[in-house]
């Protein structure tokens, strides 16, 4: 038996051992394969070199082909896909997104990549949501509009971030939110909410005129509407009217006009400005606010001696009448209808001036005009009343007559009543001058032929506005006149042409009477 080191940990061991004493590396094996390559010298040592090399080479060997089969089992491209389809499957979308980078352009790994960085972002927003980090979570969501209902998650987190907001008392970055989201759950009611606290805030530091625009926008949220009110009533009693109406139109439109504190305000405003109609609209409407019942029955007179001096009498008598009991109203309105007499007297209407004074004490007067001296000029030339009107033909003919030497030819027309119209009207002035004014026309004949079809034929305007002094006849033109009776009225037309040959003269005449009377001025 001899003492050998042992190539493992180099210390004395027995070479009849199977193995070492101390490390239990096997020893017959190596020393044999040692014994047979080595014949003499150092055959221990030689022998266990030889199998300590042999080791190494298979523990190489074995490693590089573990090393090839883990290759080809976990690191190809199709390893890392396979991996990332199974990490997908099980929503692990962060160790997804690991091997489908790793897996490259393998099969459809980009387009999955993308799909699970949009499903991992979801996913997060959810679990920040649920955590209350409303401003992560949204960031999240936005990272994937797309997908599932991530748009709806996304006002979900801005409506619960606008709670915060409102509940933590700010009111105007609250607001800001539920007003974006418009529709969506309680968003308009937590706007009004917000908007009537800003109002509250405003109103506590007395920036009224602020307060009452945002209890305007809360749209009648609690008592925003009665906020208001007294707001704008604390403005109207420190005759703010302005500002006051400023104040009422935070209202709704309903609501505002219904506001007689609004009217009241409207009707000072519009008396300054000497817009008296729509005052006296105004002050009517507000009731019995303040003064407004004594300011609506002074405007409306005064604007009734306003409309009366601008020679306005039919609407000032209008405005007399509203307030008849209201100082000397009732003689106003009188004068008015006095007065109007006047103008349809100087305008040719003489039945409508008679009906209106009739009406009237003869005692009424007013500037020098005196309703007595009125009906006296009419009176005294009640003839005219008779004749001033609209008349329609009753009668009468035009014709065109051939004159020779032998004998006559002619052709004509016969009126019939309503065929041709006249009007006349009798201006008269407070002296009593007379102008009458013909409005109408005629028609004529303007040639001769011996065939019915080819005489020519014409009309003569009978506008006329001159002076008379009584009735008669009145020169239209050279041709042309009408008589005027209590009756009727008569128009004529006479033309004589004579023809190149001396034997022949054409004689155009027509002759029209008025007699019906179908409308009295």
């Amino acid at each position: 038996m001899a003492i050998i080191k042992c190539p493992e940990c180099g210390k004395d061991v027995s070479d009849k051992a199977p193995k070492c004493i101390h490390c239990g590396y096997p020893l017959n094996n190596s020393i044999d394969s040692i014994n047979q390559e080595q014949p003499s010298g150092e055959l221990s040592s030689i022998r266990i070199v030889s199998k300590k090399n042999v080791l190494f080479i298979m523990g190489t060997i074995l490693i590089i082909a573990l090393g090839i089969a883990y290759y080809f089992t976990n690191c190809t491209p199709k390893a890392y896909y396979n991996k990332a389809e199974k990490a997908f499957a099980e929503e692990n979308y962060e160790k997804a997104k690991r091997y489908y980078e790793k897996a490259g352009n393998y099969e459809d790994s980009a387009d999955k990549l993308k799909d699970a960085i949009i499903r991992e972002s979801y996913l997060n927003g959810i679990s920040l949501l649920e955590k209350g980090e409303w401003d992560s979570a949204k960031a999240e969501f936005n990272k994937c509009l797309n997908y599932k209902d991530a748009s709806k998650q996304i006002k979900k987190c801005d409506y619960n971030y606008g709670i915060s907001l409102l509940e933590s008392g700010q009111y105007a970055d609250a607001k800001k939110i539920f007003d974006g989201l418009k529709n969506y759950e309680k968003s308009i009611e937590k706007s009004n909410e917000c908007s009537y606290n800003i109002g509250l805030d405003y109103q506590n530091k007395g920036k009224f005129l602020n307060a009452a625009k945002s209890f305007g926008d809360s749209n009648g949220f609690k008592d925003s509407k009665d906020r208001i009110n007294k707001i704008g009533e604390d403005y109207v009693n420190n005759k703010d009217y302005v500002t006051a109406i400023t104040i009422f139109k935070c209202l709704d439109k309903k609501d505002f006009e219904a506001n007689n504190y609004a009217k009241y305000a409207e009707g000072q405003i519009k008396l300054a400005e000497k817009n008296y109609s729509e005052a006296i609209s105004s002050f009517r409407d507000a009731g019995n606010v303040l003064d407004a019942h004594d300011l609506y029955i002074s405007t409306t007179y005064d604007y009734g001696n306003f409309l009366l001096n601008n020679k306005k009498y039919a609407g000032a008598k209008s405005y007399f009448d509203t307030v008849i009991n209201y100082e000397n109203s009732k003689d106003l309105s009188f004068v008015c209808d006095m007065m109007s007499a006047k103008d349809l007297m100087e305008s040719g209407n003489l039945n409508a001036a008679k009906a209106k004074l009739d009406k009237i004490s003869p005692s009424i007067s007013y500037n020098g005009i005196s309703a007595g001296e009125l009906s006296k000029i009419l009176n005294d030339n009640s003839q005219w009343l008779s004749i001033c009107g609209k008349w329609v033909s009753t009668g009468g003919q035009m014709r065109t007559t051939q004159v020779g030497s032998y004998s006559d030819y002619w052709w004509y027309r016969d009126f019939e009543e309503g065929d041709v119209t006249i009007e006349l009207r009798c201006k008269l002035d407070q002296k009593g001058n007379k102008k009458v004014v013909v409005i109408g026309y005629i028609p004529i004949y303007t040639s001769y032929s011996s065939l019915g079809s080819l005489v020519k034929q014409d009309t003569v305007n009978l506008k006329k506005e001159d002076s008379v002094g009584s009735m008669g006849t009145i020169k239209i033109d050279d041709l042309t006149s009408i008589t005027l009776s209590g009756s009727k009225i008569t128009a004529n037309y006479k033309k004589t042409d004579k023809s190149q040959d001396v034997y022949f003269t054409y004689v155009y005449k027509t002759n029209v009477v008025y007699g019906k009377r179908t409308e009295s001025y």
